[in-house]
């Protein structure tokens, strides 16, 4: 991918950091889906494109995963600025 030089922001933010892992451990849990988060943020989304099968548990997966990494965004914006 073109984002290599954030590769390590991304995978700190996303998927290391506890606070954050902690919000997608309870997505997970609210969707019963049993997994561990990946190393990279590469794998990370080709995993969550596998996540769940089905045309609309796939959209409705998309929407709550999008949702979760924007309010994700959007908190850690208000914490910095």
């Amino acid at each position: 991918m073109t984002w290599k030089p954030l590769e390590h922001f991304f995978i700190h933010f996303f998927i290391h950091c506890k606070f954050y892992r902690s919000v997608w451990m309870k997505v997970l849990d609210w969707w019963d889906i049993q997994c561990c988060l990946p190393r990279t943020f590469d794998s990370l989304l080709l995993q969550w494109s596998e996540m769940v099968q089905g045309k609309f548990q796939k959209s409705a997966w998309r929407l709550i995963s999008n949702s979760t990494t924007w309010g994700i965004w959007l908190l850690r914006n208000k914490i910095i600025f």
